[in-house]
């Protein structure tokens, strides 16, 4: 569900992304996931000088967004249009709570176009029955969820320690420039139809983790007022952690 939601999400904000549909194979439910072709990951570049510290396993957001720059190999407009395509999606990865973002999980087209986001499954909190035994209560739980994790793996700053998106996006000037295009979408109006054809609650669960990651991470609105306007939907939230991971099945 986390992949398949994931696309979702990433279709409606208008990123090319890897094709997902759900398919039940021997009872079960599957994310199958369709073939995006050739591409060049971005930890394989080899037409500019990283100078990074890819090689340490860090990756710093104003030098990503400057090996993009310089990369010999794309036009200047293939350029501008690779470091859109990155700065959107990082947003719509932090709505999305994806801490897997690293830089083999994007990349171009051997033409120089942005190939499709593809690998989305650490989205969403696939794990989020094992978390969740740390909690008792269920705003605990979405605090957690929503300002504490996960931890991007694209640092400010070399050597920094890894934020969470919610800390990291309160220093927006590497992307600040993008927050108008998001802000632009009406990304709430457009959960609802990412989550349908799920079970109800599966399609509760993930429509509120979206509402509240995008509210107070990207309109940086106070936590507890989001949760309280959550309880204006058409359902209700479980009462306890007990509740929810009952009705997740998990």
């Amino acid at each position: 569900y986390s992949e398949y939601v994931s696309s979702k999400v990433f279709a409606y904000a208008g990123l090319p992304v890897q094709k997902v549909e759900l398919v039940r194979f021997w009872g079960k439910i599957y994310a199958m996931c369709f073939d995006i072709g050739d591409f060049k990951q971005f930890r394989d570049i080899s037409d500019s000088s990283m100078f990074t510290g890819s090689q340490l396993q860090q990756w710093v957001l104003p030098d990503l967004l400057y090996e993009i720059s310089i990369m010999r190999k794309l036009t200047d407009s293939q350029k501008n249009q690779f470091k859109q395509h990155f700065k959107r999606m990082f947003l719509i990865d932090a709505i999305l709570a994806n801490g897997d973002r690293h830089v083999g999980n994007w990349g171009y087209r051997y033409d120089g176009s942005v190939c499709p986001v593809y690998d989305n499954g650490a989205a969403l909190f696939p794990d989020i029955y094992e978390f969740s035994r740390d909690f008792d209560n269920i705003k605990d739980l979405l605090y957690a969820l929503v300002i504490e994790n996960p931890r991007s793996c694209i640092q400010l700053k070399m050597g920094g320690r890894k934020l969470p998106y919610y800390e990291m996006l309160s220093d927006r000037k590497s992307i600040i420039d993008t927050f108008g295009w998001i802000k632009s979408l009406n990304m709430p109006a457009g959960f609802g139809a990412c989550v349908e054809g799920l079970e109800p609650d599966f399609q509760r669960f993930y429509h509120y983790v979206l509402l509240l990651r995008y509210s107070c991470i990207i309109e940086r609105e106070d936590f507890n007022h989001g949760y309280s306007r959550l309880k204006s939907l058409k359902y209700t939230f479980p009462e306890s952690v007990e509740e929810l991971c009952g009705q997740l099945k998990i």
